[in-house]
């Protein structure tokens, strides 16, 4: 009776509250209120708020270990799909907020839309003997997307799964493989149980009833927010933004306590990291981070190293002597090898687990994360592979390749970048090859007129190797490239390290950078033999038969040709 009583007052209470509804207060937040108040009704009539004993609660906590004992992963929340990460963290926890923050271009996103997928892919639910469903791995996800729309995170998605990537699947620049794998991956993954909602500037409050909603009609067992200081709180009128984020944060944190769900929200960090020499994000960086550090139980900071390397290559200072400088040029090319494709997943704050850093690799055309021990070993397969297959290509493909390259190519008559480069990489290549046998001289020569076609502009352009090894693998699956898969993979290695001055152990691939290096001559710069991949090469002799033979360069047709 009590709670009839109770909802006849509240209807009785809502319906007046319409006729007083100020023009300045939103209807949709009037709606999520009301919806609210009839939820915590609701909750009234349940017997499981109060107290507990602590029988009831040890027994609850057995029993929340034993399930994780049972699951193969042994973990008791909602697997990341990431090992070492879910080996620190244990997976995330039921009711914990996660806080993943980090500058741009460090792949927060990128990350926590991973999460969505694995946590999703990795749902299994068995019914009790009450006909109750229960998740026992992986999860129903909800995903909030205030920055991106539904199609974009959906494109996301698709480039991460079919490994494609994003921009050329926005473009339709797909050959009929790569698209037949699209859709093969888009069929494999649309029944996921993965809800997106891309409403922008949502409140708080809208938040916690869309999730309630979709809690009582799917079911739910982790909500992703990107990104927090896009949300709303309960007042457009707020004093202060960060009496806002605080209430936001708090409402976060009250929502994944009620829904008993982790909640991770993405949020944005200060300018104060680009300050630092070491721009290893800090707790102190997060925006309004009094509170965001209070509420959350996680903190986790997205790091990529390499990003930063990228854009902070060594230049000679007038005062600097040549062998101090190719020694600080050294040290900044080990160091980009060192964290190639790597990022860093700092645990900053964990409120009952330990504090560190997780390694994850990041492949970042597909904007894809993975665990670092397996790509390390591929990666490792794949120095110790020998290019073999054809020495030469089909006159007629040779032509249409040609064309194909220099149509597109933005420098092509730049001495500095253009076909003359081109030109005396080919034949630098070629010299290599009767020093090296184990190289391939059929992937160096095309390396030579593909590595800068779509180089933009002569300046710093880093990205301009990926582009290149994006070309070749659209024109192999065009066939505008007679060659072997193997040697394929080669040329679009070579290609993509090249530009970020990556050696290879693979003979191959070290011929064609060694053929690029061997061209610094025009810049003025003296070449050093230690920053070659490949020893003991006759430097002189090579620049001196790359003189005598340019001004009566063959051709690529024969240079490639039959």
């Amino acid at each position: 009776m009590y709670l009839r009583r109770e909802l006849s007052a509240l209807c009785a209470d809502v319906g007046a509250s319409v006729q007083k509804i100020s023009p300045t207060t939103s209807a949709i937040d009037w709606l999520a209120t009301a919806e609210a108040r009839i939820h915590e009704l609701a909750v009234m009539g349940q017997t499981e708020g109060g107290f507990k004993d602590l029988k009831s609660v040890l027994i609850n906590t057995v029993g929340a270990a034993e399930a994780a004992h049972k699951r193969e992963s042994n973990l008791s929340g909602v697997p990341t799909g990431f090992k070492d990460l879910d080996a620190m963290l244990g997976g995330l926890s039921d009711s914990d907020l996660v806080i993943l923050a980090g500058r741009p271009y460090m792949g927060t996103t990128s990350l926590a839309t991973n999460i969505a997928l694995n946590a999703a892919c990795a749902y299994k639910e068995e019914v009790d003997s009450l006909w109750h469903k229960k998740a026992v791995d992986g999860a129903i996800v909800a995903f909030f997307s205030l920055e991106m729309t539904s199609e974009q995170l959906g494109r996301q998605i698709l480039a991460k799964h079919a490994e494609i990537v994003s921009h050329r699947i926005r473009q339709g620049d797909l050959s009929n493989e790569e698209f037949e794998r699209l859709v093969v991956s888009a069929q494999n993954i649309h029944r996921l149980p993965l809800f997106i909602d891309d409403t922008p500037a949502l409140s708080i409050s809208a938040v916690r009833t869309r999730a309630r909603r979709l809690q009582r009609q799917h079911g739910l067992g982790l909500i992703i927010i990107d990104y927090l200081q896009l949300l709303r709180g309960s007042s457009s009128n707020s004093e202060s933004r960060a009496r806002e984020v605080s209430e936001i944060t708090r409402g976060l944190k009250a929502l994944a306590k009620e829904l008993t769900v982790p909640v991770i929200a993405l949020s944005k960090l200060s300018r104060a990291v680009e300050q630092r020499e070491d721009k290893r994000p800090q707790l102190s960086d997060l925006r309004e981070s009094g509170s965001i550090e209070q509420y959350a139980d996680v903190v986790m900071f997205m790091f990529r190293e390499q990003y930063y390397l990228e854009r902070a290559e060594p230049s000679q200072r007038s005062d600097e002597a040549a062998e101090k400088f190719n020694e600080r040029h050294a040290e900044w090319q080990q160091r980009c090898e060192e964290v190639w494709n790597i990022a860093e997943v700092i645990i900053a704050k964990q409120r009952h687990g330990p504090v560190g850093t997780v390694r994850l690799s990041f492949l970042g055309e597909y904007t894809k994360f993975g665990n670092l021990s397996a790509v390390k070993e591929s990666a490792s397969q794949h120095n110790r592979k020998i290019g073999r297959g054809a020495r030469t290509m089909p006159t007629a493909c040779c032509s249409k390749l040609i064309s194909e390259v220099h149509s597109g190519a933005p420098l092509l008559n730049s001495p500095f970048h253009g076909e003359p480069h081109w030109q005396r990489v080919a034949l630098a290549g070629m010299a290599i090859c009767s020093k090296e046998p184990q190289a391939d001289p059929l992937v160096i020569v095309l390396f030579a007129l593909m590595h800068d076609c779509r180089r933009h502009d002569e300046g710093f352009d880093p990205e301009h190797g990926a582009r290149a090894a994006d070309l070749v693998g659209h024109l192999f699956k065009a066939g505008f490239l007679p060659i072997t898969s193997d040697q394929a993979e080669l040329l679009q290695q070579a290609c993509a390290d090249h530009s970020w001055a990556r050696h290879s152990i693979d003979p191959t691939i070290g011929a064609c950078w060694d053929a690029d290096r061997l061209d610094l001559r025009r810049f003025d710069i003296e070449i050093d033999p230690g920053r070659l991949s490949l020893p003991n090469l006759p430097i002189g002799d090579i620049l001196a038969e790359i003189d005598a033979r340019m001004p009566l360069f063959p051709g690529w047709e024969k240079l490639l040709g039959d």
